[in-house]
Formats: structure tokens, C-alpha cells, sequence
């Protein structure tokens, strides 16, 4: 992963940044650093690409949850301080959406709209959506379409697309963990064949 241009603004954010490392970074530029061999530079390389990949993983495996019309939520927990950057992406891919990501000690808040950009954070994600949800009332009818989405989301599993090796160097352990992800898998069974009966003289087509 290139060393970006303003490689500066994910530097501050690793975990680990200390005001040392910002000061020799602040001596170089973008492309010293992705060309340096000294251990300080391979360091604040490897630190910048850490936390671009937590990011570009992290906007891609946070599953989230609709709340009332216009509110999406879920949970995430990063190694490093890009909660904001992660609810900022989702806002803008939701427009008109409040997107409210946090785990059990804090929570982010974005909303894009057409007049600008909005974000805020605030305490616990529950005590967050407890204080929405006594203002919002949900449609019951949404509960029927999530358990069918669920259904149809277990009946896509085949044993012979199963490669956990190549799924876990792709999805690591870690990004799963920090967006609370649990990875599905077909053990009861169900399809939606069940739920569909063929018309009389109708030819269904066997999975190969």
C-alpha cells in the first residue's frame, strides 16, 4: 500500500503514535518515508499502511441495523482511533441517514445530507439508542422481512465454495472481531425451498 501524500492524518491516529514519531515524520516527506530503510521510517510506514487497512476493512465489515426511518447503527470496536473516519464513509454511502456506530464505553454519530456534513460522539452505544428509540417508533412489519433476509442469506452457503484459509487472509480475525461479526455458516439446513411450492408440471433445477 503507497505511502499517501497527507500520510500525516493516519499517523496520528495509530495506537501507538507518540509525539516522538510525529516529530522525525514531520522532517520527511511522503516519499521518503515510502522509500526509507531506517528502522524509524519502516516503522512510521508500516504504522500508516496499519491504519489504512483497518479502515478500508473496517467500512466494509460493519454490519448495521435500521432504526425507525432514517437511523442505521452497529457495533465497532477498532485498534486505533478511526471510528470517526468509519462512521464519516458510511455517512456519506447513507445520505440522509444518521449512521451511529460505538461499542460499550463509546459511540459516533454522521449524518450527510444535501445542506453538509454533521458528526458528534457521545457515551455508550445502548444508552445512544435507548435515547433515539424514545423518540422513534419502528415498523413491526420490518421484523417478517429480516427473517426471511436471514433465510435467504443461510440457503446461499455451498460446501464447495468452503475455504476458511483464504476467507480469514482476506477477513482477518481481528477486523471480525472488532465489528462484532459472527461468520454464518449452514448448520440447520434451511432454504428457501420450504417456502416455495412448485406449480404443477413445473421443472425444478437440482444444485449441482
Amino acid at each position: 500500500m503507497k505511502t499517501p501524500i497527507n500520510y500525516m492524518k493516519y499517523l496520528k491516529r495509530h495506537n501507538k503514535c507518540t509525539r516522538e514519531i510525529l516529530a522525525v515524520a514531520n522532517k520527511r516527506s511522503a516519499k521518503e518515508i515510502e522509500l526509507a530503510t531506517d528502522r524509524a521510517g519502516v516503522r512510521i510506514r508500516s504504522m500508516v499502511s496499519v491504519v489504512r487497512m483497518e479502515i478500508h476493512k473496517l467500512r466494509g465489515f460493519v454490519r448495521l441495523t435500521q432504526l425507525g426511518e432514517c437511523v442505521l447503527y452497529g457495533y465497532l470496536n477498532p485498534r486505533h482511533d478511526i471510528a470517526d473516519v468509519v462512521t464519516e464513509v458510511l455517512a456519506y454511502r447513507y445520505p440522509h441517514h444518521i449512521i451511529i456506530l460505538g461499542n460499550t464505553y463509546r459511540s459516533w454519530a454522521a449524518l450527510y445530507t444535501a445542506e453538509g456534513f454533521y458528526n458528534t460522539s457521545n457515551g455508550p452505544l445502548e444508552s445512544t439508542l435507548d435515547h433515539i428509540r424514545s423518540f422513534i417508533k419502528e415498523d413491526d412489519s420490518c421484523v417478517s422481512q429480516k427473517d426471511l433476509w436471514d433465510i435467504y442469506y443461510k440457503s446461499q452457503y455451498r460446501s464447495k465454495r468452503r475455504n476458511l484459509s483464504y476467507f480469514h487472509k482476506n477477513m482477518t480475525y481481528s477486523s471480525l472481531r472488532s465489528t462484532r461479526n459472527v461468520v454464518e455458516s449452514n448448520t440447520c439446513g434451511t432454504t428457501l425451498d420450504i417456502y416455495m411450492t412448485p406449480t404443477k408440471g413445473a421443472i425444478v433445477k437440482k444444485d449441482t
